[in-house]
């Protein structure tokens, strides 16, 4: 009898030990499923992921468009956004304003000195022209209303520079302006005198001197206005350039700045997509490749869209293959076989595809429609 407790009692403490192991490692257990499951759907949907299908003649791709990125050459704060991120625009529309005080005082100050160096031609021709003047009475001696005229002209820069000193003596002018107005006095001095008794040779030849000097001067005036004209010009199409436009017409898909912040040179601020014309590139296998051409039709379908079939049109079959490479198995015998890429143009006038949607592109269509 005791013989038989016992066995009846190691068969117990079994039982017990063997559901004690359940207990533990229950969970292990259920982790090695979740993972055998996983490895299988990472297995089954590999080639979908790559461009590749299981199915014959069906290829899966991700949706692109035609994007700009629109950087700014300016550094600066931006100022002003005009527009909103999904707003459609065309090219030349103003995206954002950037603020650059720099250039705005650099323009200010460059505007100063055209307006000075215009003065200072003005000046220049002026001058050539009396010195011109004085130089052809020298040569050709003056008429009886030329003296009278040269009389006239002393009196009156006598009379401007008698009064040009009083200003200058109380501030309201320059030293350099009343120098200026005493050369025009010496001039017109000069030629009453060469008026009244003809000109000596020396007093021709500094006639013909004063020209000259008369001339090159001119000639620098109209440079330095020449030099501020371009600085200027270089200033103003760097202010045009903090007006941020768009380069294409399309969609702003991404704004990646706000009023306020600082930007710099070459970043980018936003992104302007053509959604009209979409298209979606895919991998077909080098056996598979001779069944499909450029032309033909294709039916398009996407998850977003699940009871929305796409046209596409293939575009362009790549002449080389892609790097990608399918290994050599029991299907396809001992080679190796390459790939090559295949665009198809996307129909989306209603403009409801997205770049990087997922596409899944069908071939066979063609063959339907034969």
């Amino acid at each position: 009898m005791d013989d038989k407790n016992k066995k009846v009692a190691n068969i117990r403490t079994k039982r017990k030990d063997g559901s004690n192991w359940f207990g533990r490692n229950v969970n292990k257990l259920v982790i090695g499923v979740i993972v055998a499951v996983a490895a299988f759907a990472i297995i089954s949907t590999s080639s979908g992921i790559s461009g590749e299908s299981a199915e014959k003649d069906v290829f899966q791709g991700i949706v692109a468009a035609k994007d700009v990125s629109i950087n700014t050459k300016i550094p600066g704060r931006v100022a002003e956004i005009k527009i909103e991120e999904g707003q459609s625009v065309k090219a030349g529309d103003v995206i954002l304003v950037i603020a650059s005080d720099e250039l705005q005082a650099k323009e200010d100050q460059l505007l100063a000195m055209v307006e000075q160096a215009k003065a200072g031609v003005e000046a220049s021709i002026s001058q050539r022209d009396m010195a011109k003047a004085v130089s052809d009475m020298a040569e050709n001696g003056a008429r009886s209303q030329e003296v009278i005229q040269a009389e006239s002209a002393y009196k009156l820069w006598n009379s401007t520079y008698e009064r040009a000193k009083v200003l200058y003596d109380g501030g309201a002018i320059s030293l350099q302006k009343l120098e200026e107005i005493r050369t025009q006095k010496e001039v017109y001095a000069q030629t009453l005198d060469m008026a009244r008794e003809g000109a000596r040779i020396e007093q021709k030849d500094a006639a013909a001197a004063q020209l000259a000097m008369a001339e090159a001067g001119l000639e620098a005036a109209k440079g330095k206005l020449e030099q501020a004209e371009a600085g200027l010009a270089e200033v103003q199409v760097y202010l045009e350039d903090t007006e941020i436009k768009a380069a294409i017409d399309g969609v702003v898909t991404s704004l990646n700045v706000d009023e306020g912040e600082l930007v710099s040179t070459g970043m980018s601020l936003a992104t302007v997509s053509n959604l009209e014309t979409c298209w979606v590139t895919v991998n077909v296998d080098e056996d598979e490749i001779s069944e499909i051409k450029e032309g033909q039709e294709a039916r398009v379908e996407l998850p977003a869209f699940k009871d929305k079939e796409f046209k596409g049109t293939i575009a362009t079959i790549n002449k080389q293959p892609d790097f990608a490479v399918k290994k050599a198995t029991a299907e396809n015998g001992d080679f190796d076989l390459v790939s090559f890429g295949v665009k198809v143009k996307l129909e989306n006038s209603e403009e409801l595809l997205r770049p990087g949607m997922t596409a899944v592109v069908d071939f066979s269509v063609q063959e339907v429609n034969e």
